[in-house]
């Protein structure tokens, strides 16, 4: 099955040959784009509806770049310690989320305890009013009481809207509960799949003696690459290609 991809031209000709003999519509990233344009790269990749194949883990930042809303990211792991650098990218954004969901939930309980002080004090100043008011009837001071009615019904407005929207802060904090118990439950069951992979991938690399030179790996990855690319589909997914494996990481770790 033909695959539309963009390659970065660090993988030289010969890849691009082997794909495009392989079936595959191969296009290379344009000279136009300066060195370090990442996002520039990437989203030229998703508009031309290509796969992004590149030797950059820097890619694998999912907060970053949404890989899970485009045609997909291909990264081959030349370097020995590429998968980790990519998984880790993938980690780190992982714990930054699970950070951002408990400083939102500290910043609710802050928001909704500071709504309970100030229904507090707006009751307690209501009661004052109610006896300035019923004072001020007595000693025919009609004006007065009619104001402090009036600035106790103003009060009563607020602490109603300030419960109103300590009905939604509770609403919220459940739904960030629930949130920051997912975040945490993914990010602990990635941590155990990320290392799982990496001692996986040495002992593929010491089983298979991988001490080819650059060009004899880029042919391994390649082929490798080639056959997985003949059975799956590379869309919204992330692969980290070796010459013995091609990782894919699990789609739920790309949604962040």
């Amino acid at each position: 099955m033909s695959r539309r991809l963009l390659l970065d031209p660090e993988l030289g000709r010969e890849v691009i040959e082997a794909l495009r003999r392989a079936g595959h519509d191969v296009d290379c990233v344009s000279d136009l784009f300066e060195p370090g344009l990442l996002d520039d790269i990437f989203a030229f990749a998703g508009l031309d509806d290509r796969a992004f194949v590149t030797v950059d883990p820097n890619y694998a930042d999912v907060r970053r770049f949404e890989v899970a809303a485009s045609p997909g990211l291909i990264v081959f792991c030349l370097r020995s310690n590429t998968l980790n650098e990519a998984l880790d990218r993938i980690y780190e954004a992982q714990l930054e989320e699970l950070d951002e969901a408990r400083r939102s939930m500290a910043e609710l309980a802050r928001a909704a305890r500071r709504d309970d002080l100030l229904v507090s004090e707006l009751e307690r100043s209501s009661a004052s009013l109610y006896e300035k008011a019923r004072l001020a009837i007595v000693e025919h001071r009609r004006d007065d009481a009619r104001s402090a009615l009036a600035a106790r019904a103003e009060n009563y407005l607020e602490i109603r809207r300030l419960r109103e929207e300590g009905r939604q802060l509770h609403d919220l904090e459940r739904t960030l509960v629930y949130t920051t118990l997912t975040l945490q439950a993914e990010v602990e069951a990635f941590r155990g799949e990320k290392e799982a992979m990496k001692v996986s991938s040495v002992a593929a690399r010491v089983a298979a003696n991988f001490g080819r030179e650059v060009e004899g790996e880029i042919e391994a990855i390649t082929a490798n690459l080639i056959e997985a690319l003949a059975t799956r589909d590379p869309r919204g997914r992330m692969w980290l290609v070796e010459p013995d494996a091609t990782w894919e990481v699990p789609t739920e770790y790309l949604r962040l």
